[in-house]
């Protein structure tokens, strides 16, 4: 626990240019984001949080979750605009995980982070070549998705889905 201490006062103090990339590293990294001592920006240890959260392991995609939902809170510029990428690839390859993480999103109510995700993904969405049908598939595929959901997940993924639909007009 003591090395864990050091390994995150240690990735505080340095640059993440001059840190090499190793387990303990990130999380000592993700920890300080999560405490605020860190800002989250475009660099490698950042993507390897980013990357975490498509991990196999449900483990270390609950640890990494949470820092995840901090870097979209305060992303922008480079980094904000690749989150809808790394989103996207969290929800389609976790659907119901996802869904399940906002249970105290109730019918647009206690939904910020969820509406959040939803503007990045509906501009990664809207940067496709053709936005319409690239919407049309994620729809089809997302509504699939939620057949056998509980009821709950399915009002969530659809508040989801409305959500992006609701802006994708600027992009057509």
């Amino acid at each position: 626990m003591e090395e864990a201490k050091s390994d995150a006062k240690e990735a505080i103090k340095e640059p993440a240019a001059s840190l090499s990339i190793t387990k303990q590293n990130i999380r000592a990294y993700a920890q300080g984001i999560l405490s605020d001592s860190i800002q989250a920006a475009d660099d490698q240890f950042t993507f390897a949080i980013l990357d975490s959260i498509t991990h196999e392991q449900a483990p270390v995609r609950d640890f990494y979750f949470p820092v995840f939902q901090r870097i979209v809170q305060n992303s922008d510029g480079a980094l904000g605009e690749v989150i809808g990428l790394y989103s996207l690839q969290y929800i389609k390859k976790y659907p119901l995980e996802f869904l399940g993480r906002y249970p105290h999103c109730t019918e647009s109510l206690n939904c910020t982070e969820l509406i959040n995700i939803s503007e990045h993904v509906q501009f990664e969405i809207g940067m496709s070549t053709d936005v319409q049908k690239e919407m049309d598939d994620f729809r089809k595929w997302f509504e699939l998705k939620l057949q056998n959901a509980d009821k709950s997940i399915q009002i969530r993924g659809e508040f989801f889905l409305s959500q992006i639909e609701e802006g994708i007009d600027e992009y057509l």
